[in-house]
């Protein structure tokens, strides 16, 4: 009879049984279990002959059981006299089995880094520890499963991660290569408030939220390399809030350009009916005086699309 455990898992381990008859033409029958039946293995159950194999059965324990033995007896009947044997066997859980803990890194443009840690492949929980300089951390990883989120504070130096006394990987910070910033400016026209979002190459996927104190709020998402715009029709008292997440930025507020023509009057106010078309000299220095207009209100544009405003999140 031989009995062999498995690996703890979730806090079991399962042995198995296996009765070997002595006879290889003769089937017996197991008559007695000791301490306790196990499934495939229980009085009454027929013992195959050698030639055929064994009788099998499997018992699970929790792991607090060190060790378990079981014990049947056996009964054949040759030539009309009746035998009878026992067997017996001891089973183990299995020691420091399936046990794959790995870690993995992943590195901040602050020069921190977050660790993971991994037992994925692990039958049993793993107790790991992350050190680097002063900073230490110990946690235990269950059978199966990944713990993230641990930080390692800028400046730590070289990162160790043992189980145990065994090292299961080392890490040095290396600057990531998308730690450019993004650059957020705005610009006020006469009919709209534009916001725009410049995302460098070497950036990250970003996305931003923009909440007018009237209206609906907009978002845009700039992937490395593009940049992005949300416009808001102008109205006095325009405020409009960028925010990144949960993190809010300056407030923007559209200021009305200084060549933004005024609307004229309704008809029929100001005195007087219509008046006739302006030809001639006037109506040339009106022309003149619209191009002087437009001219300044070119300059103006330009000078606020050079306007920016400085956002954080």
């Amino acid at each position: 009879m031989s009995g062999t455990g498995s690996c703890i898992i979730d806090g079991e381990w399962k042995a198995t049984w296996t009765v070997f008859n002595s006879e290889d033409d003769l089937e017996g029958k197991i008559v007695k279990v000791e301490p306790t039946a196990v499934e495939g293995i229980a009085e009454g159950a027929t013992l195959p002959r050698s030639i055929d194999g064994g009788l099998t059965g499997k018992q699970t324990l929790s792991a607090e059981t060190e060790s378990v033995t079981l014990k049947v007896k056996v009964r054949w009947k040759r030539d009309g006299v009746i035998h009878t044997k026992w067997a017996e066997g001891t089973a183990t859980p299995r020691k420091h089995c399936g046990e794959k803990p790995d870690a993995t890194f992943t590195p901040e443009c602050d020069g921190s880094v977050v660790v993971t840690l991994d037992n994925t492949k692990g039958t049993r929980k793993a107790k790991m520890t992350v050190s680097a300089g002063e900073f230490s951390e110990s946690v235990e990883v269950p059978a199966g499963q990944t713990l993230g989120g641990i930080v390692v504070p800028a400046g730590s130096g070289e990162i160790t991660v043992v189980k145990g006394e065994k090292v299961i990987k080392t890490y040095t910070w290396e600057k990531p290569g998308d730690c450019g910033l993004p650059t957020p400016s705005d610009k006020s026209t006469c009919d709209e408030l534009v916001y725009i979002l410049e995302n460098p190459k070497d950036g990250r996927d970003i996305t931003v939220t923009l909440t007018p104190n009237t209206g609906a709020p907009q978002t845009i998402t700039a992937k490395p390399g593009e940049t992005k715009e949300a416009r808001f029709p102008a109205a006095e008292g325009l405020v409009v809030v960028p925010s990144v997440g949960e993190a809010q930025g300056k407030p923007i507020t559209w200021e009305k350009p200084d060549n933004c023509a005024t609307p004229p009057p309704p008809p029929g106010e100001g005195g007087g009916g219509p008046e006739l078309p302006v030809t001639g000299v006037a109506a040339g220095g009106i022309a003149g005086g619209a191009l002087v207009l437009l001219a300044i209100g070119a300059v103006l544009f330009f000078m606020a699309r050079r306007r920016r405003t400085t956002f954080t999140a």
